[in-house]
């Protein structure tokens, strides 16, 4: 559990290798709030262990699918590895990573990428060492329809956002939301289920009782903050089992405006895709489309300023999948606020007289 004082520290036992190694800090319950860090670890006695070495080599393995999506064989060989490796595609952390070594020294791996005509640069990465990498490219074959990312728009506060209730899962597990935004519970799979709030009472507590395929819940959060959910048959608070959080934004706050980016794809890519703000990268990307064939919703946080601003999704596989708009910005001004007042009185009034140059400031006192 986390300190009360908000200060934490933990001791980790790493490999006296002589390596860079990532460590990676995760919220429990919220996958977004996480940070990490580098670190070079001293060798530790006999000269140090031997260096890890990494091989890959990635071939198509069949024809393009349904989806516009073509699988590639991995062939991972492997010495003096740690536990487990990322697979990171043109840079970006393919889902599922880390994957497990297999012991007998080349580890195996079926990917699925979108087929967009590109060459594409496939990277592996040990996870206990950072200098231990290897990467190859292979030129994909184009499936299916170009990825076409349309009908940009955005909106404040009043939107829906739909759960799909389906057999042991929630999808998806964690959903944006604006504080006033419906969030609304369908049943899609063939085992009943509950969806019942972490909170015990209050307004943001709920609890739809036991329902089955075709029935529809709905809860409107009135306060910013994590609301965690679970099903009272197939998991628990905190995480447990069968569960998921709506991350709820007030539409301003503090001079920052929060709105809905709603748009539609085609032929999106299962990494997913990046939002940018004029030109900037928004963190916590890339995000996961809701819909690779349809219509995504994703809560964007950006400048309370009145003016205009350029809003771009761009595909994370295909590069010039992307969108941009020019709207305007609400007006969401920083509260006035007053603070460090002292009350003095008698001979604890001390009166300040700054001296500059040619001026004393301020020029009269009273």
């Amino acid at each position: 559990p986390y300190h009360p004082s908000g200060n934490n520290q933990l001791s980790l036992e790493l490999p006296g290798d002589g390596q860079n190694h990532q460590v990676t800090i995760a919220d429990s319950q919220d996958s977004a709030c996480m940070i990490s860090s580098g670190i070079l670890v001293p060798e530790c006695g006999g000269g140090g262990p031997a260096l890890c070495e990494l091989s890959v080599a990635a071939q198509l393995n069949g024809d393009c699918d349904s989806t516009g999506q073509v699988a590639i064989l991995l062939d991972v060989s492997h010495q003096n590895a740690g536990s487990a490796f990322n697979v990171l595609i043109d840079g970006v952390l393919y889902p599922g990573s880390p994957f497990a070594y297999d012991s007998a020294g080349t580890t195996q791996l079926t990917l699925a990428l979108t087929g967009n005509g590109e060459t594409r640069t496939i990277s592996v990465e040990d996870a206990d060492s950072l200098s231990c990498t290897a990467q190859t490219q292979l030129l994909l074959p184009q499936c299916g329809p170009l990825c076409v990312i349309e009908d940009l728009s955005v909106q404040g506060a009043g939107q829906k956002h739909i759960i799909y209730v389906t057999d042991y899962e929630f999808v998806p597990k964690v959903v944006n939301a604006l504080v006033g935004d419906t969030i609304e519970f369908v049943w899609t799979g063939q085992v009943p289920h509950t969806s019942t709030s972490d909170a015990l009472s209050g307004p943001d507590s709920w609890d739809s009782g036991l329902l089955g395929q075709g029935s529809i819940f709905q809860v409107v959060p009135s306060k910013a903050g994590l609301h965690p959910y679970y099903c009272q048959v197939h998991g628990g608070p905190n995480g447990i089992g069968m569960s998921g959080v709506i991350r709820v934004t007030d539409t301003c706050n503090n001079g920052t405006a929060s709105l809905s980016a709603l748009f539609s794809v085609t032929g999106g890519s299962p990494l997913g895709y990046r939002v940018f703000i004029d030109g900037q990268e928004v963190p916590g990307g890339p995000f996961a489309y809701q819909n690779a064939t349809g219509e995504n919703s994703i809560v964007v946080a950006m400048p309370g300023d009145s003016l205009q601003h350029q809003l771009t999704i761009q595909d994370v596989e295909v590069n010039y999948c992307a969108k941009t708009l020019i709207f305007q910005a609400p007006w969401c001004p920083v509260p006035c606020m007053i603070k460090n007042v002292e009350v003095s009185q008698g001979s604890e009034i001390v009166h300040k007289i700054e001296v500059t140059d040619f001026e004393f400031i301020p020029s009269q006192l009273t």
